[in-house]
């Protein structure tokens, strides 16, 4: 029985593996863009509620995609959104996360 299972787990595989890369480009779209003028990106507020712009417009770009392409293409036209602020926004933005970050920090027992 397991000399049958491996070929046919060979077979799904090779159909499967081109449609997923395929999946995994990320949304090029030209009208990805978020509004930004209307916010403090250096304070909380204004940080967080450019990240639920963002969010919102890559889960709008990225609609229809299988769900692990779905994420990924989230994930990276986020990540293009963020990396496309100006130097100055960048750092206000930053600014307003550094609010927002926390840390864990391992309780050790001397």
């Amino acid at each position: 029985m397991t000399r049958f299972a491996l070929p046919a787990l060979l077979a799904v595989l090779s159909i499967a593996v081109p449609a997923v890369a395929q999946d995994r480009a990320p949304a090029r779209n030209d009208d990805a863009r978020v509004r930004i003028d209307d916010l403090d990106l250096s304070s909380a507020n204004g940080a967080a509620r450019f990240d639920e712009r963002i969010e919102r417009r890559a889960r709008n770009a990225c609609a229809g995609r299988p769900t692990i392409a779905g994420m990924q293409c989230r994930e990276t036209l986020s990540r293009e959104l963020r990396d496309a602020l100006p130097a100055q926004q960048r750092q206000d933005y930053a600014r307003g996360r550094s609010g927002r970050v926390l840390a864990m920090v391992p309780n050790v027992s001397a």
